[in-house]
């Protein structure tokens, strides 16, 4: 099964922060991401599939009307469920948490089966460190392990991407649109610049 999002990437230094923690932790603990080679970011919204020709010049207008912010983080937390996941927490400060009410009224009528732990009521905007294979003892040492770091980063967001994964191996971004310009980049251009990262 497909799973399509609309997220944003992580500027340096935290992408290669994050980076580093996906890699700790499949060594040290097994756990691996359960998107295969992703990018570090949060998501707006998860769906099994968009009309991307719907939502590309709707997103080009809101990106071209929206100028870059700071988020802020707050620590680690987890959300218990079906599977437990370990992720930091982003600050849901007003600008944040409007631009994702925003975003949500854009891409609903365009979306199919809308995971709705992304809707306005329920949405805890997060960045995923862990999602797969956690018990409560490998939470714990794996907690221990990211003490020394509190996770109280600020960063500055300027984009917003159109990602899927298809297959256990294929994490793709179609389209990237630059707040303040619109889309800067698609398809085969993005693939070939990710391939570095």
């Amino acid at each position: 099964m497909a799973i399509h999002g609309l997220i944003s990437q992580l500027p340096p230094p935290y992408y290669e922060a994050v980076k580093k923690i996906w890699s700790d932790l499949d060594r040290r603990f097994g756990i691996k991401f359960v998107w295969q080679n992703p990018i570090p970011h949060f998501s707006w919204q998860i769906a099994e599939k968009h009309d991307i020709n719907a939502l590309v010049p709707l997103l080009e207008s809101f990106s071209k009307e929206h100028k870059p912010f700071f988020i802020e983080t707050q620590g680690l937390a987890h959300f218990d469920g079906e599977e437990t996941v370990l992720f930091i927490k982003i600050v849901p400060e007003k600008q944040v948490v409007e631009m994702h009410e925003e975003l949500w009224r854009i891409l609903l009528p365009h979306s199919q089966t809308v995971s709705t732990l992304y809707s306005p009521k329920t949405w805890t905007p997060h960045i995923t460190l862990a999602s797969e294979g956690l018990t409560e003892a490998t939470m714990r040492e794996i907690k221990q392990f990211l003490a020394p770091e509190p996770f109280l980063w600020r960063m500055r967001v300027d984009n917003i991407l159109l990602a899927s994964q298809s297959s256990e191996d294929s994490f793709d971004v179609s389209h990237r649109f630059q707040l303040g310009k619109g889309l800067i980049a698609q398809d085969k251009i993005i693939k070939e610049n990710n391939k570095g990262a």
